[in-house]
């Protein structure tokens, strides 16, 4: 299975009703009429009801500024790339996979496929890197506190 048919399947995984629960969630005060989900258009965090979710291509469609077509993780990204600019495709797939828990639960899951089980492994990884990176950042930040109540 290739990345493109990996995601693929991650978002075909997702249902309307549990879109509906994600897309609440986020803010953007979902209404549901058949296979469509009219939202605010939460992807440029503006407050008109213009962005669609459509069940049959799991893809969302904005009619307001950004008048954009994209995917639950292009959405994804262009939410949390407001919050945080390096925000990424690996990271929005990541966000998806744990939200809906998705991933794998062991390796017997994986019996057939080793390489995609590889794959899980290294967002395991970056989970750990970035954690160890926060408390370093926050040890930093604290000696820096520390110097400048002392040198006071």
């Amino acid at each position: 299975m290739d990345d493109k048919e990996f995601l693929e399947n991650v978002k075909q995984s997702i249902s309307i009703e549990q879109m509906e629960l994600l897309l609440a969630e986020l803010g953007a005060e979902p209404q549901r009429q058949g296979e469509i989900l009219t939202c605010r258009t939460i992807c440029h965090d503006g407050d008109s009801h213009k962005l669609y979710y459509y069940e049959n291509t799991h893809l969302f469609r904005c009619f307001t500024e950004c008048s954009e077509v994209f995917d639950i993780f292009g959405l994804i990204t262009k939410i949390k790339q407001r919050e945080n600019e390096k925000w990424n495709l690996p990271q929005s797939l990541n966000f998806i996979i744990h939200y809906f828990n998705l991933a794998p639960k062991n390796r017997d899951d994986f019996q057939e496929n080793e390489e995609l089980l590889e794959d899980w492994e290294i967002f395991k990884k970056y989970a750990r890197i970035k954690r160890i990176r926060v408390i370093i950042m926050s040890s930093i930040k604290i000696h820096k506190v520390i110097r400048m109540i002392l040198c006071v």
